[in-house]
């Protein structure tokens, strides 16, 4: 991203790195792709889904968890979040543990109980599957 007043070059431009992530097409148009960082917006406000996965693996007998937001469908106007946690604890328990750290837009809608998290053939958490189950 290119703007005035970051590390000034001759011609008066510079550069700021930022989190966003895009490309540019043949035709010069620029096409935004997501974040680097994992921050989305929900309700207006900037929300790191790391706060969200740390919240929730405080809560007693939660080994992981795994945060995203679901993409607006029909009627809905924003993403909602979507938890995915590993553990021997149920969501009722999660969500009552969550009231009381995350303020009430940040709480997620949708939180799914594994017994362990799917994993990838290199022992990585399999992004894929863990955004199936929040499907």
């Amino acid at each position: 991203m290119v703007t005035r007043g970051h590390r000034r070059r001759r011609d008066g431009f510079g550069c700021v790195r930022l989190a966003d992530v895009g490309e540019v097409r043949a035709h010069g148009k620029l096409v935004l792709r997501g974040r680097a960082d994992r921050e989305v917006k929900i309700a207006g406000r900037r929300l790191r889904l790391g706060d969200i996965e740390r919240a929730a693996e405080a809560v007693p007998k939660v080994r992981a968890a795994f945060a995203d937001v679901r993409t607006p469908t029909g009627a809905e106007r924003e993403g909602r979040i979507g938890l995915v946690v590993a553990g021997p604890v149920t969501a009722e328990v999660v969500r009552a543990a969550l009231s009381a750290r995350l303020p009430l837009w940040a709480r997620p809608k949708k939180i799914v109980i594994v017994p362990e998290m799917p994993l990838t053939a290199r022992g990585k958490r399999c992004r894929e599957a863990l955004e199936r189950l929040l499907a």
